[in-house]
């Protein structure tokens, strides 16, 4: 493997650990309950959808173009409600994204993703980090809104205050919300 490649591949890993330690840390209640968020409204299919957009990336590596298409799935609730399922789909998902990876040999490689811009094969790999973590950082608000324990590692990583369900609630009772509409 190439070696910026395989620094973006170390990278990755480490992104994807803790969306695989997030997922045990979940009991199947909390993968399932409904959180204030259309569509991706649990953690299962949030994690259902990390696996899928993975797949979509990996495509695009191999044949040099991004297909939104395959982005698209309906929630499959037999694998979003099971973590052992999810952490499977996802290893899957990530075993043919390595392959894709390793496939590359020129770094700077374009992705057409119909962009005035496109990123180059490492960008495109670091764009996907970008969007599992921004899945993370929703993981972590939907945490606190719903008085769920956040993963230790994950609590270090990005220096997280403990949870403080009082002041959460304390908050969402003092809004206006009819400014939310």
């Amino acid at each position: 493997m190439n070696t910026f490649m395989k620094q973006a591949w170390m990278s990755w890993q480490e992104t994807r650990r803790e969306t695989l330690i997030f997922i045990k840390s979940l009991t199947k209640e909390e993968l399932i309950r409904k959180m204030p968020r259309p569509w991706l409204d649990t953690f299962g299919v949030h994690f259902q959808e990390l696996g899928v957009v993975q797949g979509a990336y990996a495509h695009a590596l191999r044949t040099s173009k991004m297909d939104f298409s395959l982005m698209a799935f309906e929630p499959d609730i037999e694998l979003y409600s099971d973590a052992d399922k999810l952490i499977e789909f996802l290893n899957d998902k990530d075993a043919l994204f390595r392959e894709a990876v390793e496939s590359i040999n020129d770094p700077n490689q374009i992705i057409d993703w119909q962009l005035p811009r496109n990123p180059t094969a490492l960008e495109h790999i670091y764009w996907l980090m970008q969007h599992e973590t921004l899945h993370h950082g929703q993981f972590l608000a939907f945490c606190y809104v719903m008085n769920i324990n956040i993963p230790e590692i994950l609590v270090q990583h990005w220096n997280m205050p403990p949870l403080a369900p009082q002041i959460v609630a304390h908050w969402f009772k003092e809004q206006d919300w009819s400014k939310w509409r």
